[in-house]
């Protein structure tokens, strides 16, 4: 770190109307995340170092290993764009998404850290436009779904 420079982390906070348990599995199911996210879920290995893939087995888009499994309230994974699917990346270094579920009376506030970032490089570039327009896809698939 330079000095006292703060390194550089993209936060998001959403408030969904419907309970923890919804918007937990919304996150960690593929068939729903296929319904908001930009990248199927592809994989997911629901444990501690288990593995995640977006896009396609044979050709991810992003893959990553889960750090935090504690549902419905803390989930988080290590996070890398496949640079043969997004330009300018293979030089990024892997960084961490954590998604924090917090009950707020009847609805769940999510709140999203993207950290691990050195300096504002192109998977930095690609998240900060992608989080928020994944996030909305996400609350107006939960709030649409019947309980």
């Amino acid at each position: 770190m330079r000095g006292n420079v703060a390194p550089i982390a993209f936060t998001h906070s959403i408030t969904i109307e419907a309970p923890p348990e919804r918007v937990w599995q919304a996150l960690v199911t593929p068939q729903i995340v296929d319904i908001y996210h930009l990248a199927p879920l592809a994989l997911i290995e629901p444990r501690l170092d288990g593995r995640m893939l977006y896009g396609q087995v044979e050709h991810p888009l992003i893959s990553g290993r889960i750090t935090a499994w504690l549902p419905p309230t803390c989930f988080a994974h290590t996070f890398r764009f496949d640079p043969d699917a997004h330009d300018q990346t293979d030089a990024d270094p892997e960084t961490l998404v954590e998604y924090a579920l917090q009950p707020v009376g009847d609805a769940t506030l999510l709140t999203l850290h993207h950290t691990g970032f050195a300096c504002e490089n192109q998977t930095y570039t690609n998240i900060r436009d992608g989080w928020p327009y994944i996030l909305g896809g996400l609350k107006a698939t939960v709030e649409d779904q019947p309980p």
